[in-house]
């Protein structure tokens, strides 16, 4: 069931899923209709050689879309993941009081909006985790997570070639929190002095970035979000707001 709780006993050879549905490769774990909100242990193992190639699908990865669980301790090595929105190697998304903590991911992603090399979108919290992905999209692509839309990402790195044609970032695509929302009676308002996450803190980025405009070697568009002790190396080559930390930053 999608809300159980599993962990790995052993490294696991996934490098037969190439063929399986007919070349699609591994049906992804949870739709963002019906996302795993469970607990999942790697325990530090692997699982190498996962193929999932569902290019005229949304939420695709090894977990389609996860809300309010957990996915622990598990390495994703010499992965293939294609699909259209939300993502990536780990997750397409990752929602709700999701917390990925301690997995890392590698090898080629690819969609068009929303695609990271770990996660595609992120509302909630990924620590300690880290992406040696190529990673490829179109808006909102990040070598960590394409969006970041009220979540929270720490003591996490990404190394690798990330291109994009706009909000395009070695860690981050788009960074952006959630604002509270406060009434007059007739008009609903956005308080962004009190919005929630949409941060990154304590986190590197290396390797290299190309992209149109908004291309930034560890954030590609920080819109209202917060950046903390945070670094990058990456070269990074774009047409406009283009930066070695963030691209644009309004």
């Amino acid at each position: 069931p999608l809300d159980g709780s599993y962990a790995l006993k052993n490294d696991i050879d996934a490098s037969l899923t190439a063929t399986w549905n007919s070349g699609k490769g591994f049906k992804p774990i949870g739709t963002p209709e019906a996302p795993f909100t469970g607990e999942f242990d790697g325990r530090g193992f692997a699982v190498k050689g996962l193929t999932v190639k569902r290019p005229d699908e949304n939420g695709v990865g090894l977990f389609g879309a996860a809300s309010d669980g957990t996915l622990e301790n598990l390495r994703l090595t010499m992965a293939a993941i294609q699909g259209t929105n939300q993502v990536g190697a780990l997750a397409g998304g990752v929602y709700g009081y999701g917390l990925v903590r301690n997995c890392s991911a590698g090898g080629n992603v690819s969609g068009q909006d929303d695609v990271g090399g770990l996660i595609g979108s992120l509302s909630g919290r990924v620590e300690k985790s880290y992406a040696l992905c190529s990673v490829a999209g179109h808006v909102n692509v990040g070598g960590l997570s394409g969006r970041v839309q009220g979540g929270f990402v720490s003591a996490c790195f990404a190394n690798g070639a990330v291109a994009g044609n706009m909000q395009v970032g070695g860690l981050v695509g788009y960074l952006i929190p959630v604002p509270r929302y406060y009434s007059d009676g007739c008009v609903s308002e956005p308080d962004w002095s009190s919005a929630e996450g949409g941060q990154a803190v304590a986190c590197t980025a290396s390797g290299r970035v190309e992209g149109i405009i908004d291309v930034g070697g560890l954030v590609g568009f920080n819109d209202r979000g917060t950046v903390k002790a945070c670094y990058s190396m990456a070269d990074v080559t774009g047409v406009g707001a283009v930066g070695g930390l963030v691209g644009s930053n309004p």
